[in-house]
């Protein structure tokens, strides 16, 4: 028997949401080509033999991995959870 979300309960905003948002990436050329990374995203990596290439894996990658945490049912950055990945700053 399914229950009710009550008023304290998040309500799950859908994977779209997260596929909107314009996350930080990083490219590094290697001896192979590039690397495209989103460090937000823990995990969420593409190689290509070009700068372009790598990018557009990036964006097949991301969606992916947003769907996958999503069907999962784990934190997503933003989502009011610490993002994927994030560490607390250390004191000054």
């Amino acid at each position: 028997m399914a229950r009710e979300k009550t008023r304290t309960e998040a309500v799950p905003r859908p994977p779209e949401d997260y596929l909107a948002v314009r996350y930080r990436c990083e490219l590094i050329q290697d001896e192979d080509g590039f690397v495209a990374f989103h460090p937000d995203l823990l995990g969420c990596i593409a190689q290509g033999e070009t700068a372009e290439e790598a990018m557009q894996n990036l964006d097949s990658a991301r969606r992916l991995w947003i769907e996958s945490r999503y069907e999962d049912h784990l934190p997503m950055p933003g989502g009011g959870d610490a993002p994927v990945g994030a560490q607390e700053e250390p004191p000054s």
